[in-house]
């Protein structure tokens, strides 16, 4: 999963950065034309991909159709929240880094993303595994914090150094907090509700994206007087995983978790 969660950053934080220079160089169609062919190339992949599931079931329509209950998963709430709340940051980023990156004075929109990705590629390879070794909680309040601290530097910024330089602080709170937080996500779910405990914890994640993006664009409203005040937001909404990590998910979510687990295999 971490692999896995370390191919999906470098792809984010890549395609901005590759994206700007081809749109600087060749224009935003040719741009749009090479994403085409890599989405493509996935698929050239897959088909001489193998399936991996033993008990395959035809596909009929009624597979289509889910119950309330199986969309989300109780039992992992917590990592639902966290990453609802570390990643409402990420879709800020998306949406205001290229601006104020320009502001700035960089040509290529897309660096900050690739000094991003860089040290989230070093944190992973330097101390992926360290959420196994020192618990994932404790991991996840570091890199929340350190998330938020990027984002107040970030705001801060008045030059491109001090941008990249936040940009670096950031790429490392994620790279602590991705393989972490899913490691939880995965901890917490029952063993046949895996998949929709996964499922829940990137319905968050898309949810922050998504969200984040929105408001962010909202607060920012064109206006390079609003950079600062947009990230301080961020700041804020990031710093609240912190607090969420250190006063209140023991107190509810922990216990049902154990409760439910204990549940299901006392009446297996």
């Amino acid at each position: 999963m971490g692999m896995v969660g370390l191919a999906s950053t470098i792809g984010l934080s890549l395609g901005p950065s590759i994206g700007g220079s081809i749109a600087n160089a060749w224009g935003i169609m040719t741009m749009f034309q090479i994403s085409a062919v890599f989405a493509l190339l996935s698929v050239v992949i897959l088909i001489g991909m193998k399936e991996t599931l033993h008990n395959r079931e035809k596909f009929r329509p009624a597979l289509l159709k889910i119950s309330r209950h199986e969309i989300f998963e109780p039992a992992v709430m917590a990592p639902v929240v966290i990453t609802f709340l570390t990643y409402f940051s990420y879709g800020a980023l998306l949406t205001i880094i290229p601006d104020f990156s320009a502001f700035l004075g960089l040509q290529n929109k897309g660096l900050f993303f690739t000094f991003f990705t860089a040290s989230s590629i070093g944190i992973r390879l330097l101390a992926g595994k360290t959420s196994d070794r020192y618990g994932r909680v404790p991991i996840l309040k570091i890199a929340a914090t350190l998330m938020a601290i990027s984002m107040v530097v970030i705001g801060l910024a008045h030059t491109p150094a001090v941008l990249l330089a936040g940009a670096l602080l950031y790429g490392v709170s994620l790279g602590l907090n991705s393989p972490a937080v899913t490691a939880w996500t995965i901890d917490l779910g029952l063993p046949e509700h895996r998949g929709r405990a996964l499922g829940s914890m990137y319905i968050a994640l898309e949810a922050g994206i998504g969200l984040g993006a929105f408001f962010s664009a909202e607060w920012y409203g064109n206006d390079p007087a609003h950079f600062s005040k947009v990230f301080f937001i961020m700041a804020g909404v990031t710093i609240l995983a912190t607090i969420y990590l250190l006063f209140v998910y023991r107190n509810k979510y922990v216990r049902y978790a154990r409760k439910s687990i204990k549940s299901h295999y006392r009446n297996r």
